[in-house]
């Protein structure tokens, strides 16, 4: 929100004894541990910058948001978010909720930067590769995952890709793209085989089982 002065903010975070009343349009609310069940409706619909992280929400629905650039629904009950296409959303955050599926909706998503769905419980991961080419940073950790197989190749702006925390036991650095700098392994206690590995600006192979480390 540091981009916004403060007349275009309105900050209630934790509390929630106290009513919600916002009253004005704002570019930037921030609605955090309020015990939210559901998106209020007088957010206005031009809001730019919405986070409405940590509370209780299980079902969402923001097509209202006509012009919403950053997204927070971290720390949340939802179980999917093929409702969220809003095509205009270069930010999305959606950690440890109980996501299991990326839905074929992330192809909406055309201006997506940054992407955020770790601590999650993600089973089906195939869609990523219909994230946008605008993608940028891919935060994938503490799913359970145990392989990884999407290729990433074509998603030229991609700079990191956090993998960390999982259960893979190899992966293979030809599924991403030479633009990517940052490559987060660690913490993958099974993980025995990197394939391909070349000169990453961050590589983090701790608490892993690979000992060699090659560049091509």
């Amino acid at each position: 929100m540091d981009k916004y002065d403060d007349e275009e903010q309105f900050n209630h975070n934790n509390m929630r004894d106290s009513p919600i009343m916002i009253g004005k349009e704002y570019k930037a609310i921030s609605l955090r541990r309020n015990q939210l069940k559901e998106i209020p409706k007088d957010v206005c619909d031009t809001v730019e910058y919405l986070d409405v992280s940590d509370n209780l929400i299980g079902n969402v629905d923001v097509s209202r948001f006509s012009g919403i650039d950053v997204l927070d629904l971290g720390y949340n009950l939802l179980k999917h978010f093929d409702s969220i296409t809003n095509p205009t959303i270069t930010e999305l955050y959606l950690m440890a909720n109980d996501i299991s599926v990326i839905p074929p909706s992330i192809k909406d998503l055309h201006k997506l930067k940054k992407f955020d769905i770790a601590n999650n419980r993600l089973k089906e991961i195939e869609n990523l590769k219909d994230l946008p080419e605008s993608i940028e940073e891919l935060f994938i950790g503490a799913n359970g995952l145990k392989w990884f197989e999407v290729d990433l190749r074509s998603k030229t702006k991609l700079k990191l890709v956090d993998l960390q925390y999982n259960k893979l036991t190899e992966f293979d650095c030809d599924l991403l793209p030479d633009s990517v700098e940052t490559l987060l392994l660690n913490n993958n206690t099974g993980l025995k085989v990197v394939k391909n590995i070349r000169k990453f600006k961050m590589l983090d192979l701790s608490d892993t089982q690979v000992e060699t480390r090659y560049e091509k």
